[in-house]
């Protein structure tokens, strides 16, 4: 039995997706992708999103970029400021 891979970057792009009522194929229409299996790869944590279409992620799902990525934020955060590692700017 394979193991399941751990994502390489957590998200909550999915969440946020649904909140919002949208389906994967309408999320890769409004960022031009062609494919929407890029934007599963996105959720799924495989891939990063270039910058410009992580801020077309936030515009759409309506959630801050440091939220859709939470952990690898709080992780930058820990990386360049140890005391304040727990707080979220």
């Amino acid at each position: 039995m394979p193991l399941k891979q751990k994502r390489a970057y957590p998200n909550n792009l999915r969440y946020y997706r649904r909140r919002q009522n949208i389906r994967i194929v309408e999320i890769a229409d409004l960022v031009h992708v062609t494919d929407a299996s890029l934007v599963s790869h996105w959720e799924n944590g495989r891939k990063l999103p270039s910058l410009r279409n992580a801020l077309k992620l936030s515009a759409i799902t309506k959630c801050p970029i440091e939220i859709l990525y939470l952990d690898l934020f709080r992780s930058y955060q820990s990386e360049l400021n140890p005391q304040r590692t727990n707080q979220l700017t």
